[in-house]
């Protein structure tokens, strides 16, 4: 749908999530630092990450991890990221379910 619609950005949530209070502070520091290619995780346990800190607003940090985590309840990708994501992933290695 990014680049479909040729959108400049697409925020991605899981149906599922719950946003917390410190959500509005997250999506707007992640925000301040957008790039052509970027790719933020949302992670789902706050404090769980190690990483370079980039930048922090609140009680929220931005950070380069190490190693990069696996779990996400969002993600902010630029139409850059997208392409280079979908091109990676032209061929699956295991079951994907779309609803």
């Amino acid at each position: 749908l990014i680049v479909d619609q040729n959108l400049d950005a697409g925020l991605i949530l899981e149906d599922d999530v719950a946003l917390t209070s410190d959500f509005d502070d997250a999506y707007h520091l992640a925000c301040r630092y957008f790039e052509d290619e970027i790719y933020i995780r949302f992670a789902f346990r706050e404090g769980h990450e190690k990483g370079q800190d980039i930048a922090q607003s609140g009680k929220v940090h931005l950070i380069r991890p190490n190693p990069i985590g696996l779990g996400a309840v969002g993600q902010i990708v630029s139409r850059q990221a997208a392409e280079k994501l979908l091109e990676l992933t032209g061929i699956f290695d295991r079951p994907s379910t779309l609803s």
